[in-house]
């Protein structure tokens, strides 16, 4: 523990493999993995390194490339403890196909999955990880959401091949750290609309380090209804705020208000008696604190959909 090797490996692969994978997973604690080609890794001296974590394993690619032509050899591997006690993990290593591979993405149920950490060579572009979508006549929409867990991940997206890549792609999300990188694509979008077909989604890996994310498609078809939008219009005048919006006519709303929205996100919504309908979509509520415990510096408002 506390930067301790728990377990020196090696790994001989024969035959010159075109890539070959360390893959440290199941880690109880933070852990970092060092390897090295021809000598034993240290903390100070090593070739590549990853880090994994509970939830987020270490995935290391290696490729051959101008530096390292051939992969054949006596490659050195150690996992350093992070923690402050000893950890368990699994640790595997393997020859690989450094081929991109497909995999096809179903509506409505999210892939868990850890581009890996590759080392950095001219000769290598960017291998991003490859998902398929195939959009059938009655979609009109679909929402791709990436959900990075321990790095920073982008979203790419093209219609048809070749493959996406960062210099080739009809659709990205360059969103920084963690934060979701969501593209929605419709049949009226722009470039390029939704059709059917197949649309491909790369995940690239922009850190030293792997990444672990999820990624999930949602799609909806011609025959539901779209989802509504308001865009309420909040001018505060004197003692009175006033919200506005426009929706279809004889549509009903609820308005609910709170005072804070603390961290946890479990707000206490309070509900103002009655409801708003309009005959012309125009919508509008006053608060002049008679219904919502009086004018208070902050005051947050929604307006609830009534079925």
């Amino acid at each position: 523990p506390g930067e301790d090797f728990t377990k020196l490996f090696r790994f001989t692969p024969t035959n010159a493999p075109p890539a070959i994978e360390f893959s440290l997973d199941n880690a109880t604690g933070p852990a970092r993995l060092l390897v090295r080609y021809g000598a034993q890794p240290d903390a100070l001296n090593y070739d590549f390194a990853d880090l994994a974590a509970p939830g987020a394993p270490a995935r290391l690619l290696i490729r051959t490339n101008a530096n390292l032509p051939d992969l054949s050899g006596e490659w050195y591997v150690a996992v350093l403890d992070l923690d402050t006690v000893p950890i368990t993990y699994t640790l595997t290593a393997a020859t690989v196909d450094p081929t991109p591979q497909v995999i096809d993405l179903t509506p409505g149920i999210p892939v868990v999955r850890t581009v890996p950490a590759e080392q950095i060579a001219p000769d290598l572009p960017a291998r991003p990880d490859y998902f398929r979508l195939v959009v059938d006549p009655l979609m009109v929409e679909a929402t791709f959401t990436l959900t990075p867990v321990n790095g920073n991940a982008d979203l790419i997206l093209r219609k048809g091949l070749p493959l996406p890549t960062p210099a080739l792609f009809d659709y990205f999300s360059l969103q920084p750290g963690t934060t979701p990188d969501v593209i929605v694509v419709s049949t009226n979008s722009q470039p390029v609309p939704l059709s059917p077909g197949d649309w491909y989604v790369g995940v690239l890996n922009q850190t030293a380090n792997s990444v672990t994310y999820s990624l999930l498609v949602e799609v909806r078809t011609g025959d539901e209804e779209p989802p509504l939008a308001l865009n309420p219009v909040v001018v505060v005048s004197g003692s009175e705020v006033r919200l506005s919006w426009s929706a279809p006519p004889g549509l009903r709303f609820r308005i609910e208000y709170a005072t804070e929205l603390p961290p946890d996100g479990n707000v206490n919504w309070i509900p103002v008696p009655g409801e708003i309908t309009s005959a012309d979509g125009q919508y509008e509520f006053v608060d002049d604190g008679s219904q919502t415990g009086g004018m208070t510096a902050v005051k947050f408002y929604r307006i609830v959909p009534v079925p």
